[in-house]
């Protein structure tokens, strides 16, 4: 019986180390999140001028693309893990108020730089706390940003008839 007491105590001991060394719910949280506002929309240029379309056109497609995609895989994350995504989405949408935006395109800015900080927001609030869940924000915005993407098609099909136009011009006789 006396052999039984010291595995017993070394049983023990070692199942509380191990508990302990996998309890992380002590680990020092990160601070809220604190984001600047964005920067105004940057509404500048016509659409006459196809190269600022085209311009616009590139960035803004592009930054779209990635926010949804970069949005998407945040919100299968856990809230620890969310931290560093929302930074990325803020400076995402921050880079879509700087890009130059043409008359035409104005609305479709507005839209993709509303959706982009309804999303940030949303975000931001829940990694802080400030909200128990993302309810429908991420349906809500796929919905919306399908829509813009579809709004800059429109506008491609408008930049690549100017473009046709102009061949057209420079090539007649």
């Amino acid at each position: 019986m006396l052999k039984l007491k010291p595995v017993l105590f070394i049983l023990l001991s070692s199942i509380i180390t191990a508990c302990a060394l996998g309890d992380v719910s002590n680990a020092t949280p990160p601070p809220p999140i604190t984001l600047a506002p964005p920067p105004a929309l940057n509404l500048v240029g016509t659409c006459d001028e196809t190269k600022t379309l085209e311009n616009w056109l590139q960035v803004t497609s592009e930054l779209r693309a990635s926010f949804q995609t970069q949005m998407n895989a945040t919100a299968a994350k856990s809230k620890a893990e969310m931290y560093a995504d929302v930074l990325e989405l803020a400076a995402l949408r921050d880079s879509s108020f700087e890009v130059a935006t043409p008359d035409c395109a104005a609305e479709t800015g507005i839209k993709l730089s509303d959706a982009m900080s309804q999303t940030v927001t949303a975000f931001q609030m829940y990694v802080n706390g400030d909200t128990p869940d993302l309810g429908n924000t991420i349906a809500d915005m796929n919905g919306q940003i399908d829509q813009i993407a579809a709004m800059q098609n429109d506008l491609i099909d408008r930049m690549n008839t100017q473009f046709q136009q102009q061949r057209e011009a420079t090539t007649a006789p």
